[in-house]
Parts: C-alpha cells; sequence; structure tokens
C-alpha cells in the first residue's frame, strides 16, 4: 500500500477521538525486530504547551477514509507515549554537556573570582574581559 497519501488526514483512535494530523511517513526502526518499518508522525498538540510529534507503526493502521485514519490503540496509551516524547525532549533541551573532571578545568574555574570547584562540569567558567 502507498502509505504517501495518508499525510494530513486526520489520525483517530478506535473509539473515533481525535489523536491528531499526520504529518509524515517515515522508516524507522521497529520495538523488537530491528528492521526498518513504516511509521506515521502524528503532531499532538495540547494546550499552553509545546507541539509534540509521535511515530505510530503503521501495522496497527485499521483503516482511510477521505480525511481520516484509524488505528488500532486508545487516546489514554498514545498520550503516554506523547507525554513520555515530551519528557525526554525537555531533558534533551536542559542538558548542556558532558561530565569533566580534568584539573585545567577546575584551574580555569578557581582563578576567576568564583571559590567554588565545579567537580562536575555542567557549569560554563565565565569569559575573561579584555583590557
Amino acid at each position: 500500500m502507498n502509505y504517501r497519501i495518508l499525510v494530513g488526514k486526520v489520525a483517530a483512535d478506535k473509539n473515533n477521538q481525535k489523536l491528531g494530523i499526520i504529518v509524515k511517513i517515515e522508516d524507522l526502526l521497529g520495538k523488537t525486530i530491528k528492521k526498518n518499518k513504516p511509521h506515521a508522525w502524528i503532531r499532538y498538540q495540547k494546550r499552553f504547551k509545546k507541539d509534540v510529534f509521535v511515530p505510530l507503526d503503521l501495522e496497527k493502521l485499521v483503516k482511510a477514509e477521505k480525511s481520516y485514519t484509524w488505528f488500532d490503540i486508545t487516546k489514554k496509551e498514545f498520550e503516554e507515549e506523547a507525554e513520555r516524547i515530551r519528557k525526554t525532549q525537555i531533558v534533551k533541551e536542559i542538558y548542556s554537556g558532558g561530565i569533566r573532571n580534568t584539573g585545567e578545568n577546575t584551574l580555569q574555574a578557581s582563578r576567576t573570582f568564583n571559590t567554588a570547584i565545579d567537580s562536575t562540569g555542567l557549569v560554563k567558567p565565565k569569559k575573561e574581559r579584555r583590557r
């Protein structure tokens, strides 16, 4: 089946509740069998939060008509997956780097006016002023 015709249609669960709009179709690795399988990227919108794009396996596709597609999933399962993806994105945005314990970074931190030494390496040293 040509899955490209699904792009732009509204995705719904098995209880006819709207999940979101299908944005694109892409091959991703499966959860159990590590082979490329087609997935539909669904744009999930929630008020006062950023949009989340949730990949949904096209094996769960039940039927597709004019402007709707139905998947064999419940709204609750879909929202749990969207929340997991949202939390992962937040962690990725907050995390700024790796852990540095080299002597060079601790010396650089102690040369500035800060007396504390950053052992985790998560705090970036201040830039020196030109004189």
